[in-house]
């Protein structure tokens, strides 16, 4: 492996596991977006996203997939007290998540990298030119070369009902908890095709889906009581 490597390649690798290493002390402060789904949310992930610290993306879909699996594996780890590689020291579970969060982290910022350089080019050293022709020209993943965007906002609706678990993985993380009358969550489902699914009448929509009505009318009763108290 190091044997055509340079002193300074060689340096740079080390120090790089060295700051993989540290990862527990890096703050991450994502921004979940959650709630029934056909929320508008998307909408929410666009505004947000323009900020010029905060990437927006396309729902992850896997996050939620990604740190449930790690759960189960630090608990697979774990339980067997000195016969096992985490039990044997009492690895924690804090620690053990930092990395995982870490992970994350590193996969959605080399994908938005990747997206930026699909849609702009170097824009580092050309700078960003924003398509007028654009039918949603004020709305850009990135708008200049200079913004940070350190931080991402995920829309996922499968996020919802993992908060718990992501809010353990990212402990600064943020929750926009987003709100729709159930009446226009079935309407919108006459026009699922816009995101990739199949349409369905007013008539079956609220049959074939009810979980997102319903969904929808307990996270706005929810809101209401928190409301009186």
């Amino acid at each position: 492996m190091w044997a055509d490597a340079s002193a300074p390649q060689i340096q740079a690798t080390f120090q790089h596991w060295i700051t993989l290493s540290k990862t527990e002390q890096v703050p991450l402060e994502p921004i979940f977006s959650i709630g029934a789904p056909r929320l508008k949310a998307p909408v929410m992930n666009w505004a947000v996203g323009q900020h010029p610290n905060i990437q927006v993306m396309p729902e992850t879909a896997w996050i939620t997939n990604d740190i449930t699996g790690a759960f189960s594996a630090f608990n697979r780890g774990s339980e067997r007290e000195r016969f096992l590689h985490l039990s044997i020291i009492n690895y924690p579970l804090k620690t053990f998540l930092a990395h995982v969060a870490s992970n994350v982290n590193a996969i959605v910022g080399d994908a938005h990298e990747n997206r930026s350089q699909r849609l702009y080019g170097d824009c580092g050293e050309k700078g960003i030119t924003l398509n007028p022709a654009n039918p949603n020209a004020s709305l850009q993943v990135k708008r200049s070369a200079d913004e940070p965007k350190c931080r991402w906002i995920d829309s996922t609706p499968r996020n919802t009902h993992y908060a718990c678990a992501l809010a353990q993985v990212f402990p600064k993380a943020k929750f926009i908890h987003n709100l729709r009358e159930p009446d226009d969550v079935a309407l919108s489902l006459e026009n699922f095709d816009a995101a990739g699914a199949s349409p369905k009448t007013l008539k079956e929509g609220p049959e074939r889906r009810p979980d997102y009505r319903d969904s929808s009318h307990r996270g706005r009763m929810a809101c209401r009581k928190s409301a009186r108290r």
